[in-house]
């Protein structure tokens, strides 16, 4: 299944995605003050979904192997891109990017970032790369 076929589906779309893939889907709720109701994160996969209060699938994580305890996503990628491409391959691949920016120091941890962002019909492409942009960290697709 195509991933970005998976953002606006139901909570319950995204538990058979995961049996599917052999695990069993662990959901946590998110605090009262944010805009989710919770995630689904299947680090074994190297995915995680945020769910919106909507119960539908508001965002999607694609992790590179080893960042923030994830295992590599191994299935194919939003138009085309693969984890592997240098910040430069990617914006040949997208064409310019919406916006960019960096270095930064990662909202979630103590790494140094770079982003691209694109912003498509329905959906915004968001990849972040380290502070060499040799490679692509997480792929961020939300609706």
């Amino acid at each position: 299944m195509d991933l970005l076929d998976l953002l606006n589906k139901n909570s319950l779309i995204i538990r058979e995605f995961i049996k599917a893939s052999g695990y069993e889907p662990s959901f946590v709720e998110a605090m009262e003050t944010s805009e989710n109701s919770g995630y689904f994160t299947p680090s074994l996969i190297g995915l995680e979904f945020s769910i919106g209060k909507d119960h539908l699938v508001d965002t999607i994580h694609i992790h590179s192997d080893g960042h923030h305890e994830f295992n590599e996503y191994g299935g194919s990628l939003p138009e085309g891109i693969i984890l592997s491409m240098s910040q430069k391959e990617v914006n040949h691949c997208l064409d310019a990017a919406s916006r960019s920016g960096g270095p930064m120091l990662s909202p979630l941890d103590e790494f140094v970032i770079y982003w691209d962002k694109w912003n498509r019909d329905g959906y915004s492409l968001h990849i972040e790369y380290p502070d060499d942009v040799s490679r692509i960290l997480m792929v961020t697709v939300s609706r």
